[in-house]
């Protein structure tokens, strides 16, 4: 029988399927453009949680003084821990709404903005019923940030050490809270100087992705 010619373009030794040097690179490079894209996020959403921390942890230091200047009476001091929650189960109910219309962006930019409000409202301290109004709207940015973003944090590869790194962040706010108001407070500060402090802290937030 005579020897049939090997068509080596159809042989599968002939078709190098790897990709050529100069396709690894680009590959390379967009790699560690996508981490470093990735670990700004995470650095975000850690500010996010250390701004948290530091408004939440703040107000049973900043209570007596709320008190004072109000002349409140337990009852109206007991709605200030009342009403933060309203707002989050509010953001919880319409956080998969804001989700599907506008994406993780527009929570990204809502949230903050509404903790700007609030802080920029009880910074001027109106009458006890808008700083009431205020603390909603914090407890509905607080809301919003906190389910998204450790839903966002339970959907990664490393989501223990991502979701472990946002809680530590919400601690190290939490720990500093209350020392940076007793400092200002020794120091004969009005009680509204440590809201339009965070008010500053929570500037650069609206802008992030």
């Amino acid at each position: 029988m005579a020897h049939q010619p090997t068509n080596h373009e159809d042989s599968p030794l002939l078709h190098d399927n790897s990709s050529s040097p100069g396709d690894n690179e680009t590959t390379r490079n967009v790699d560690e453009k996508m981490d470093t894209r990735l670990m700004l996020k995470i650095a975000a959403a850690m500010y996010s949680f250390t701004t948290l921390g530091l408004f939440n942890s703040s107000i049973g230091t900043v209570l007596p003084l709320l008190s004072s200047y109000y002349h409140l009476t337990d009852l109206q001091v007991s709605c200030i821990f009342l009403v933060p929650p309203i707002g989050y189960v509010v953001a919880a109910q319409c956080s998969d709404t804001v989700h599907h219309r506008f994406g993780q962006r527009g929570i990204a930019v809502a949230a903050p903005l509404l903790q700007i409000l609030a802080t920029t409202m009880v910074a001027t301290h109106p009458g006890f019923g808008w700083v009431l109004v205020a603390f909603m709207f914090q407890g509905l940015g607080t809301g919003l940030l906190d389910g998204s973003w450790c839903a966002w944090a339970g959907s990664m590869e490393k989501a223990n050490t991502v979701s472990g790194l946002l809680h530590g962040s919400y601690s190290v706010g939490g720990a500093m809270g209350p020392f940076i108001v007793t400092i200002l407070t020794t120091r004969h500060f009005p009680w509204w100087t440590w809201y339009s402090i965070l008010v500053s802290s929570l500037n650069p937030r609206s802008s992030l992705p």
